[in-house]
């Protein structure tokens, strides 16, 4: 029986992106099948789209995601 990995992830998340590859890696190696599930941002709980956020928080993630490109993280 092939396990299965439920995978949540948003389209709008670079942590999605960047994580992607080594994940996909990883379930192959591991023998396991991937269940993807497209999020969204629920502003009902407090999620914020990117678009909607002050400049300042911006200007945070993108800081992190070139931080991430310096470590090795996808490109």
């Amino acid at each position: 029986m092939t396990k299965i990995v439920e995978y949540f992830f948003s389209i709008g998340s670079p942590w999605s992106y960047i994580g992607f590859d080594a994940f996909v890696e990883l379930a192959a190696k591991s023998g396991v099948e991937i269940k993807p599930y497209l999020t969204t941002v629920v502003e009902e709980n407090g999620g914020i789209f990117s678009r909607n956020r002050p400049q300042v928080r911006r200007s945070y993630w993108m800081r992190d995601l070139k931080a991430g490109r310096v470590c090795g993280a996808r490109n």
